[in-house]
């Protein structure tokens, strides 16, 4: 009375089709991945047209996305972003750039404490 080994405790067999197995998943997500849409970014870019100047930019820890308005003429800054929600685009701020050119005053100078360096005003 003989005993046959069923074919697939044959262990050379049965590594070579795990391992081909698990090559043609990896092959499958890979290829999966690849057809994945990528999401499109602006940030950096900036357009100028008559007296207005334009650029974008992003918040890296909430992914949300700004335009930011510059008037020439009358020195103000405007910040928009996209409210998904709503579909709507809103301020965010405004900001008079002329305000931003006054002189803050003298400089405190430092002193340095000399028992931990640390500098002191």
């Amino acid at each position: 009375m003989s005993l046959k080994r069923p074919l697939w405790v044959n262990r050379g067999e049965f590594v070579v089709g795990v391992l081909s197995l698990s090559a043609v998943i990896l092959v499958v997500g890979i290829a999966v991945l690849q057809m994945m849409p990528t999401p499109l970014r602006a940030d950096g870019m900036s357009v100028s047209g008559g007296d207005y100047i334009m650029t974008v930019g992003a918040l890296a820890d909430t992914d949300e996305e700004y335009v930011y308005v510059i008037d020439t003429p009358s020195s103000k800054l405007a910040v928009y972003r996209f409210d998904a929600l709503r579909h709507r685009i809103q301020i965010i701020q405004g900001i008079e750039l002329s305000r931003l050119r006054t002189p803050a005053g003298e400089p405190v100078p430092m002193v340095h404490d000399d028992d931990n360096g640390d500098p002191q005003p």
